[in-house]
């Protein structure tokens, strides 16, 4: 059996070189697959694999990390496929409870899910994350399948940096079954950090314009992570996808890590406003629409919608609102402002390709602080300086400053980057 498995992983290993693109890496190795239904539509890692009949993870032991997104083209959800195809086989679920962050802290939840095959379920958050080699002994093989948000502080991207340093530590080989950006792969924005509290030593903007998989295998080539030895990385790319591609334009299922983000503007809108959280001011959590609206019930709607509409952003329009939060079932934790009836504006994306939510988020708050400065708060200071890489944008705002004068700084420092992500772009443009 030992020599069996032996074999099959030799055989990975070749077949990773012999569909290698046309990359330079010295740590990571590509897994592309070729699908066996319809060649023209798009398929995710995922699908790949099933329709491969699992070859490259047949006889692991599996580790597999899962979200509420892990499906499959035709709505199978990754567990259910995989206990499946896999009785008796599988050593660990990890379930990423996305929607869960902001309140539990990290801990492990075990569970028996069957007493035949003994597998594990660990329900955890990726808050203070931890994944011990401890808890997944036995598993010879990590299975990675989330759904990304396009940005740097995402619980994806948390997840697959603890997985990189778990691979790379006890030497067990990672795949990442590599998923659409939803807000495309093409566009960068925002300011470059390296202390970010998800990403610390990665040398990220807020929209890193990259999918999952290369991702992963940026911060492997470029040994971010400064661990002694890289991770063991193997990505399997998706078939027809283009960096031009949102969401929507995929003929994927519409499901995103965690129930807020429902529609691809409200998820492009969440790259540029996530950062609120960090304030006193609501996003519309406590809504139908979060993301789409902001306010406080010390705010006039009225007369910011004035202020930033005068500024002609360009792919988006404000409009006055009123709203009152109320407790959804489906959402972890109380909204700011519970029950209160807030004012401010509603946002209307207009263009997708022209709208800049870093750029138009930043000046929102800085606005608001300038006209409230004896309500608005910074909640948690320190992570909205890790989130701009320095006290430069939050100082700015607390002076009275135009932030619009950093913007300039902001897209040069892109430059350097976007030479960089060329090296590992695994998907045509257009």
């Amino acid at each position: 059996m030992l020599k069996k498995i032996r074999y099959t992983f030799v055989i990975l290993i070749l077949t990773s070189f012999i569909f290698s693109k046309e990359l330079d890496l010295k740590y990571s190795k590509i897994i592309s697959l070729n699908p066996v239904e319809d060649s023209s539509l798009v398929y995710t890692g995922l699908d790949l694999l099933v329709q491969n009949k699992f070859k490259t993870i047949s006889t692991k032991n599996l580790t597999v990390v899962f979200g509420s997104a892990s499906y499959t083209r035709d709505n199978r959800h990754i567990v259910d496929v995989l206990k499946k195809e896999f009785p008796g086989q599988l050593i660990t679920l990890i379930q990423i409870l996305e929607s869960e962050i902001k309140t539990l802290s990290s801990g492990f939840v075990f569970h028996k899910v069957d007493p035949v095959s003994k597998t594990n379920v660990m329900n955890i958050t990726p808050d203070k994350l931890e994944i011990r080699y401890k808890d997944i002994k036995g598993c010879n093989l990590l299975l990675y399948d989330l759904q990304d948000t396009g940005i740097r502080e995402s619980s994806a991207v948390a997840v697959l940096i603890e997985l990189l340093k778990l691979s790379a530590r006890n030497r067990i080989p990672l795949i990442v079954l590599d998923r659409p950006n939803p807000i495309n792969a093409r566009v960068l924005e925002g300011p470059i950090s390296t202390n970010s509290s998800v990403t610390k030593g990665c040398s990220l903007p807020i929209r890193h314009g990259l999918t999952i998989g290369e991702l992963a295998i940026m911060i492997n080539e470029e040994k971010w992570l400064e661990l002694p030895k890289p991770a063991r990385l193997y990505v399997i790319p998706m078939f027809n996808y283009k960096q031009s591609m949102w969401y929507d334009d995929t003929g994927l299922l519409l499901k995103f890590p965690f129930p807020e983000l429902v529609t691809v503007e409200a998820a492009l809108s969440y790259s540029g406003l996530s950062f609120i959280e960090q304030t006193n001011l609501s996003y519309g959590d406590g809504t139908y629409t979060p993301f789409e609206l902001i306010g406080a019930p010390w705010i006039s709607g009225e007369r910011l919608v004035v202020s930033l509409n005068n500024q002609n952003f360009s792919g988006i329009e404000f409009s006055k609102t009123i709203f009152t939060p109320i407790k959804i079932e489906e959402m972890s934790t109380d909204p700011i402002y519970l029950g209160r009836e807030c004012s401010g504006f509603k946002i209307t994306v207009t263009n997708r390709d022209t709208y800049e939510p870093v750029l138009v988020g930043s000046y929102i708050v800085a606005l608001i602080a300038q006209l409230y400065p004896h309500h608005f708060k910074w909640l948690n200071p320190d992570n909205v300086d890790s989130i701009f890489g320095s006290n430069e944008y939050r100082m700015m705002v607390e002076l009275g400053g135009d932030v619009k004068k950093l913007y300039p700084v902001w897209k040069a420092k892109l430059t350097g980057y976007q030479i960089l992500r060329e090296n590992y772009k695994l998907y045509q443009k257009e």
